[in-house]
């Protein structure tokens, strides 16, 4: 008996697949290090609380 769950994930898997190529391909036209450089120049505006998430965050 399959689960009828399993066409859901058979269906995802396909559609992250498919967006495999186009983040390879925009990995070669984005120069990554001087996107990262322009989002650490970003003003940091100040959290009202630690449990708040920061605004941005740069992990590229």
């Amino acid at each position: 008996m399959k689960s009828k769950d399993f066409g859901l994930i058979k269906r995802r898997r396909a559609q992250l697949e498919a967006c495999k190529n186009n983040l390879s391909e925009t990995k070669q036209l984005i120069d990554w290090g001087i996107f990262r450089s322009c989002l650490e120049k970003l003003p940091q505006p100040e959290r009202q609380s630690k449990v708040d998430r920061k605004p941005t965050a740069v992990f590229i």
